[in-house]
């Protein structure tokens, strides 16, 4: 359903890893109507809860994502709501997980 702010995304250049869960699926038919859809959405697979102290069932998976997209392209990941897209994307919403350079990560508490 959010097809249009991803496109969006895509558009301007992000890297958009859409997961989620605890919503009904659904499927458009040709009128625009939507009807529940026999379907499994399983977002535990998009993310696993790491050492970090996150509640499983709250940012525990999101925190995992951002950081196995990090730790695998080297790029940031922004966590937020959707239909803060842009604000997101400008940085004035959400939290952002970015790369430790080397410089951040020797000066690190062991």
């Amino acid at each position: 359903m959010e097809l249009p702010t991803i496109r969006t995304l895509v558009g301007a250049g992000a890297i958009v890893i859409c997961a989620g869960g605890g919503g009904i699926p659904v499927l458009q038919d040709d009128d625009g109507h939507f009807h529940g859809a026999e379907a499994v959405i399983d977002k535990d697979l998009s993310a696993a809860l790491r050492a970090l102290q996150f509640p499983a069932g709250s940012m525990g998976p999101k925190v995992e994502a951002a950081c196995r997209f990090v730790e695998a392209t080297g790029k940031p990941a922004m966590i937020g709501q959707l239909e803060d897209a842009a604000d997101l994307v400008r940085g004035t919403r959400g939290t952002v997980v970015e790369p430790v350079s080397h410089t951040a990560a020797s000066r690190a508490p062991a």
